[in-house]
């Protein structure tokens, strides 16, 4: 599903498609805190996500939630994602709870 340019702000706003492999909700309003993000675990074959442009993307800890709360995520923002930056993910998920 690809979604640009858009003034939305939340994730949950557009698919309930959970067989969605791919969401392209790129340069859109989403607002800046990771826990709007949770809404995506539950599609369970997302395998690339691409949020780029997006002021969430500021937060510190953006890659780092994203990578360890979805974890069949393949691709983030354009870039492939390494088993070692998903196991380093974790450990600071869990560090920061």
């Amino acid at each position: 599903m690809g979604i640009r340019n858009n003034l939305s702000t939340h994730a949950d706003e557009f698919n309930h498609d959970f067989s969605l492999t791919e969401f392209n909700h790129d340069f859109s309003l989403i607002l800046n805190h990771p826990l709007q993000l949770i809404y995506l675990r539950q599609f369970r074959g997302l395998r690339c996500l691409n949020l780029a442009g997006n002021p969430l993307c500021n937060d510190e800890h953006y890659e780092s939630f994203v990578v360890a709360h979805i974890p069949p995520l393949r691709f983030l923002d354009y870039q492939r994602v390494a088993q070692e930056t998903k196991d380093a993910a974790v450990v600071r998920c869990v560090m920061l709870v």
